[in-house]
Parts: structure tokens; sequence; C-alpha cells
């Protein structure tokens, strides 16, 4: 006569004792917290983004999207904007950091385009194009 018939897999044992020995482990030696590093803030960690401001981005937002054909804010805009930063990345190297108004963006487009449309290899590959 069998009271209790166990059937048990032993790695399955093995591998649930030992996540119960981790967490214990993690129970009663909690990790260690990194050092944390405290720096004093000066005058140029403090910039006020005053209503001019915010209504000047939104106005450089909607003239970049304007030249680009699409919506602010949307995820064309988006696209939009990561297809210009690697075009500037190809054009002056790897270390470009992207301008942090939009002005910046908008002028740099406009001077990239006014240079492409002026160049007389871009003239002659859209004549090379229409025949």
């Amino acid at each position: 006569m069998t009271l209790v018939e166990l059937h048990v897999e032993i790695n399955r044992v093995a591998d649930a004792l030992e996540k119960i020995v981790f967490l214990l482990e993690k129970l009663v030696f909690p990790p260690t917290n990194p050092p944390v590093s405290v720096q004093q803030s000066t005058l140029d960690d403090l910039h006020i983004v005053t209503p001019q401001d915010h209504q000047r981005n939104l106005e450089e937002q909607a003239a970049f999207a304007e030249r680009y054909r699409v919506v602010p804010g949307s995820e064309a805009f988006t696209y939009a904007l990561q297809l210009w930063e690697e075009e500037q990345r190809s054009i002056y190297g790897e270390a470009w950091e992207a301008p942090q108004d939009w002005r910046t963006i908008f002028a740099a487009a406009e001077r990239s385009d006014r240079a492409h449309r002026e160049s007389p290899a871009a003239a002659a590959a859209e004549t090379a194009d229409r025949t």
C-alpha cells in the first residue's frame, strides 16, 4: 500500500532551491547603495522658461514642421527631426551635437537647402533627372 507517490524532476527542484537561497540572501544581506555624488549648483543651472520662450519655441517648431511638411508634435515630425540630425551627423561627423533651440535648427536647414539648390552639381543632377 502506497500513501504518497512522489514524482519530481531533480533539476527543477534544484533550480527552485537556488532561487529561494538567492532571495533569502537578498533579504538577509541587502545590496549596498552606490555612492552618491553631490555637487553645488551654480547660476548656470538656473533657467526659467518664460511664456515668450515657450511661444518662440512653438513658432520655431511650426516653421521646421512647415519646411518639412509635417505636423508639429506628431510621429512624422519626430521622424523628420531624426532624419535631419542623421543628415547633419553624416555631413559634420559623429561629434556633431544637435543645437538647443529651434531657431538654430531651422537656420541650418535653410542654409543646407539653399546650398543644395545653388550648387552646380545639384543643378546638373536635376537636369539629368528630367531627361
